[in-house]
């Protein structure tokens, strides 16, 4: 990644890896996989079955392997847990990243966080994107309650380090994403969203502290 001054910098796992640390990432850029035409091949291989997969059924694919990700401390239970993992490279980072490894893509992780899957939204729906894919909602598709479920779940997975992405509260999402459109200032469809959305991070946290995961 290049810092502010043009300057190659570490990748924001890098730190948290290298000290030991699991990093979760939910739809957050430059930290999971962000779309099927390269990154699938670059990570899994050009011959792999989940390039095949892009070919064959290239929706289930975007909903299987973009958007969510772990990247796994050396020595990591959940990656040791899964036939999945992938090597993690990243060559430009300075002093080198070797012998690191990552899990890439909901159908990958979710299997590790939620054995018992699937993986719900904070009010207990499925999450699937707007075609009833099961999986990554898209990146319309975060809101509050689909996001942060997925943090709580790698938080209870023992994943310390989590970030997510949230999709905006102006816009206006529909069903996993499925509409977008802006609110004006008021709107009584922004006014809604941002109630739901206040009411997601209260269970969310309202969920952590009963798993005694608190500020403190």
């Amino acid at each position: 990644m290049i810092n502010e001054n043009g300057k190659i910098a570490p990748a924001p796992w890098v730190p948290f890896t290298r000290a030991g640390y699991d990093f979760g990432a939910v739809g957050t850029a430059n930290t999971i996989l962000e779309n099927t035409a390269i990154d699938i091949s670059t990570v899994f291989g050009s011959g792999s079955p989940e390039a095949s997969e892009v070919a064959s059924n290239p929706a289930q694919a975007f909903a299987d392997f973009v958007g969510i990700g772990v990247h796994c401390a050396k020595g990591s239970a959940l990656c040791a847990a899964s036939s999945h993992a992938r090597p993690d490279l990243q060559p430009d980072e300075p002093g080198h990243y070797d012998g690191f490894s990552g899990l890439f893509g909901a159908a990958y992780v979710n299997p590790i966080i939620k054995p018992n899957g699937p993986m719900t939204d904070l009010d207990g729906n499925v999450i699937q994107d707007a075609t009833n894919h099961v999986g990554f909602a898209g990146f319309d598709g975060m809101e509050a309650t689909v996001s942060l479920a997925w943090v709580a779940q790698m938080q209870e997975a023992g994943i310390p380090i989590t970030y997510a992405y949230v999709s905006d509260a102006h816009d206006g999402h529909g069903t996993a994403g499925n509409v977008h459109f802006a609110f004006g200032p008021g709107e009584a469809g922004y006014e809604q969203q941002l109630q739901d959305y206040d009411r997601a991070f209260e269970k969310f946290f309202d969920r952590l502290a009963a798993d005694g995961i608190r500020p403190e």
